[in-house]
Order: C-alpha cells, then sequence, then structure tokens
C-alpha cells in the first residue's frame, strides 16, 4: 500500500501540474499521520543499481551527500545543498531547525514551482504538499541496520568535491517504494538538509518518469530552490483566466506526454505572437519552465479553417542556455480542434530528439485570445476606374480587404503563374495585423477568397488566382503594406 499511496501522491500533487491541466484537484490519498521514520526490516539493506527500459536507475538512485573532515571539525551536507554552494555560488535559505517548520517551508517552495492558477488556492495546493507528498516520503523511510552502508549510485556524475571531502550514500529509493537511509548519516544532517534529501528524491522520481538518465538536473533545481535566487515557477507569465489560453494536448503513440498553453505574447522588441508554455514533454530537464514564442503565429490565423502551414521557434528552458528547437507542422481543424505534429530539434544540426501529435481544442469565442490595441473602423479607397477598395479593420486585429484588381500585365499584381493577362478578380483578403505606425499598416495574410464577379470581364482564371493565392498564404509567408494615406475612413 505504501508504494501505491505514495505514488498517488506525488502524481495528485506535482505530477498534476506538469503533465496535464486539470481544473479540479481530488486527492484519494488517506492522510498520514506524523511518525517517527521506522526501523529497517531484518536483511533488506541495499539495492542494486540496474537500467530500466527508460534508461534511467530501475530502482530509483538514491540521495547522496559530502562528508568533509576538516581541521574545524566534520560537516555532512545534501549533493544537491553542497553543489549549489559550490558549483553555483548561491546562497541557500534556512528552513528552521525542527521538523515542523522545516516541512512547512518546503511545501511552500514546492507550491510556489509547481502550483498553476486552474488547480486549486495555492493555499490548499501548499497543505497537500506538507501533508501528504512530504510527510509520505518521510513515513516511507527505511533505517538500514547499524554498521552496514548503501552503495554509492552512479547517477550523480559529481564534477569536483574539495580536498578532505567525499560522497556518501545517505539514501536509496528502493523499487519507486521504500526510501533506504543510513540512519548515522542521517542523523548528522539538519532540517534544512533532510528536507532537501526529501525534495531531491519526490523532483527525481519525477524526473525519471520523463526519461531523465541521471541526477544532475534534478540538484540543480532543489540547490535553487533552497537558495535566496529560486527559480522562475512552471506556470510563470501563463494568463489567469482559461479564456485567454488554449490548452493542447500532446501524445506519442496514443499516450500522454503532457501538454501546453498558448497564449497571446511579444518579444522584448515588442513583436507580437503567440507564447507556447510546456508541461513535460517526457524530455530531460522539464521539471524546469520551459517555453518557446512564436513571431509568425496568431490566432486569428488558427481559427481560419484553412490553416495549415510550419512554424519553428527557439525552445528556452529556464536556467539552461539550449539550442534546441521546437516545430509545429500545423494541420487544419478537425471536430473543433487544431491538430498538428509537435517535434523538438535538437543541437545545431536540428536533427530530431522527439515527435509528438497536438490536439488544440478551439473555444466558441476567441476574444479572450485576441489582442485589442488596433482602431476599428470601416475605410474606403477610389480609383480612378471607378472600383472601390473596402478595408475593414477589426477589434481583434484581423482585417479584410475587398478589391477588385486587374491580374498579369503591366500594372498587374502578383499571380502565382496562374491568372494570363487579361485577367480581373474581384476577391476579399482576409489577414492579421502585424505592426502599425502612423503611416502604413503590415498584415499577413491568412486566406482569400472570391467576391461576386458579375459585370467584370476577363474572369475565367479567378479560380485559379484564389487556389494559388490561398496556398501561398497557408505559411504565413504572404504579406502586404497599406498606406493609410489611401484610405479614407467611412465608418
Amino acid at each position: 500500500m505504501g508504494s501505491i499511496r505514495l505514488k498517488i501522491a506525488i502524481i495528485a500533487l506535482i505530477g498534476v501540474t506538469i503533465m496535464s491541466c486539470t481544473r479540479n484537484v481530488t486527492n484519494n490519498v488517506p492522510g498520514a499521520n506524523p511518525s517517527t521514520p521506522k526501523s529497517q526490516p531484518s536483511g533488506q539493506t541495499t539495492a542494486p543499481n540496474g537500467q530500466s527500459e527508460y534508461g534511467g536507475v530501475i530502482n530509483g538512485g538514491g540521495g547522496k551527500g559530502v562528508l568533509c573532515k576538516k581541521k574545524d571539525g566534520q560537516t555532512l551536507e545534501t549533493l544537491d545543498l553542497y553543489e549549489a554552494r559550490t558549483l553555483y555560488h548561491l546562497t541557500l535559505l534556512n528552513l528552521g531547525t525542527s521538523e515542523e517548520t522545516a516541512k512547512g517551508k518546503l511545501a511552500e517552495l514546492l507550491a510556489r514551482h509547481f502550483w498553476n492558477p486552474y488547480n486549486v488556492e495555492i493555499s490548499l495546493f501548499t497543505r497537500y504538499m506538507k501533508d501528504s507528498m512530504i510527510q509520505e516520503f518521510l513515513s516511507n523511510i527505511r533505517f538500514i541496520e547499524s554498521g552496514k552502508k548503501l552503495k554509492l549510485v552512479n547517477d550523480s556524475f559529481e564534477p569536483t568535491l574539495e580536498n578532505g571531502c567525499e560522497s556518501v550514500q545517505i539514501a536509496f529509493y528502493y523499487d519507486e517504494s521504500v526510501l533506504l537511509v543510513d540512519k548515522a548519516l542521517w542523523e548528522q544532517l539538519n532540517w534544512t538538509n533532510k528536507m532537501a534529501l526529501i525534495a531531491h528524491e519526490a523532483l527525481y522520481f519525477l524526473a525519471r518518469q520523463s526519461g531523465t538518465k541521471n541526477s544532475m538536473s534534478t540538484r540543480k533545481l532543489v540547490g535553487l530552490l533552497f537558495s535566496t535566487k529560486g527559480l522562475r515557477p512552471l506556470a510563470d507569465g501563463s494568463p489567469r483566466d482559461s479564456k485567454n489560453f488554449l490548452d493542447c494536448k500532446v501524445e506519442s503513440n496514443g499516450f500522454s506526454r503532457g501538454h501546453f498553453f498558448m497564449y497571446p505574447g511579444q518579444d522584448q522588441d515588442g513583436t507580437k505572437g503567440i507564447d507556447l508554455l510546456f508541461f513535460d514533454l517526457g524530455t530531460d530537464g522539464s521539471l524546469f519552465r520551459t517555453s518557446a514564442f512564436a513571431t509568425d503565429l496568431s490566432f486569428v490565423q488558427i481559427q481560419s479553417p484553412r490553416f495549415l502551414g510550419v512554424r519553428e521557434a527557439a525552445l528556452i528552458k529556464d536556467t539552461y542556455l539550449v539550442r534546441d528547437r521546437i516545430r509545429l507542422n500545423f494541420k487544419g481543424i478537425r471536430d473543433g480542434s487544431l491538430k498538428a505534429d509537435l517535434r523538438i530539434l535538437q543541437g545545431a544540426g536540428s536533427s530530431i530528439a522527439a515527435n509528438f501529435d497536438v490536439t488544440c481544442p478551439l473555444p466558441a469565442d476567441f476574444s479572450g485570445l485576441e489582442p485589442q490595441d488596433t482602431e476599428p473602423g470601416r475605410f474606403e479607397q477610389k480609383h480612378g476606374d471607378g472600383s472601390i477598395d473596402v478595408l475593414t479593420i477589426n477589434r481583434n486585429g484581423s482585417l479584410i480587404l475587398e478589391q477588385t484588381r486587374q491580374l498579369g500585365g503591366t500594372g498587374g499584381v502578383t499571380n502565382f503563374g496562374v491568372a494570363p493577362y487579361p485577367t480581373v478578380c474581384r476577391y476579399k483578403e482576409f489577414g492579421m495585423i502585424l505592426s502599425q505606425n502612423d503611416n502604413e499598416i503590415q498584415y499577413m495574410v491568412t486566406s482569400g477568397e472570391l467576391g461576386d464577379l458579375q459585370g467584370l470581364r476577363d474572369t475565367q482564371h479567378c479560380t485559379s488566382y484564389i487556389d494559388a493565392f490561398n496556398r501561398e498564404a497557408a505559411d504565413g509567408s504572404l504579406r502586404f503594406t497599406i498606406r493609410k494615406s489611401e484610405f479614407i475612413k467611412v465608418q
């Protein structure tokens, strides 16, 4: 039962934030009573180290410590906090001198990092962390018998130790259910380090489910959590209202591999686009905030039934300098959802590290997903031949340009090689505003549609033209500029 309760507690409390966007968290874990860690059953002393099918440590690996013997005495701290001080030069927090105080502060640190505003109130989430997850790990400790030691687990790859210091195995997470602990070493730890050990085991458990093969990223995460610097929470920057983002499911071979949020954003230069905030993805380091920003993407495009095309963007991982990219290959709308392929491109060579299927359920109302900073209205431009272009700008940044144009020949607009002279078409351009100033509007075309051709001559190639027009617009590469001085506002 201990193993089952522990897994439920971890997944319900942390995994729900990382691996799915559940609005209501239900905790089915019986409340664990505070207790002194139990004695280790006779004969259960060490655990073998092996490799699982995912490449991780089969029995969970373990928490190492650094034991330093110097002239002024002996010190012991977890490897996570030792590296935070000596490798990353972080100033560490003090979680207090009692078990209750330390558990409460650890719960606050974990809740701040993993909570998102679409689950439960953060105060309730924090209480779950303390009363269930942290207490479950403490209750599942089994001290090894006196005189025996845990074998060193080779999943840490620590780069360096000071003179007079050595690695020791404080804990070993056996069979993903029992936390074997060296009692003599445990008793040398202060409560800050004891909570760092508990946090390491809980987070390393989650990291292994995402394919992490060693404990380096987990140690970095714990060190930052326990420092005055801290790190960026997983959901930081995302909208608070579910109407202001899309929640896209990510799957691989029919199995859920996480999800990501899509919401309007802009980069440091003010360029508009869509932010993508990832939760899990089955990749190493998924416990750090991971995002991307797509400049050539908008919700005006996404809600178009004809929307296709490929978008790439740099992958941004908190505290890491990565060269990976994401590639989204959009496949249009089916059954009320936007479909796409998602690929993770790794390194400068852009080799494919992962490939996923994406499904984004679309809302009936996109008003919460679109920018609201354009001047709406109806504008007209009159030409010498009597034709009138009509420009409609909507409050959400979309536009429609209705125009009559001669295609091909001198003075004709681009015809994609399908409309010979003389061809005259009346059509609509649907698009989204990319930028604007006092003189002009730059916009991206999302699709085109033929208008009423009655009264026009030489229209036999208009259908071929609009088909080619839409093919060109599908990937967002068709862009035009409107001079404001040529249009008069009429409504």
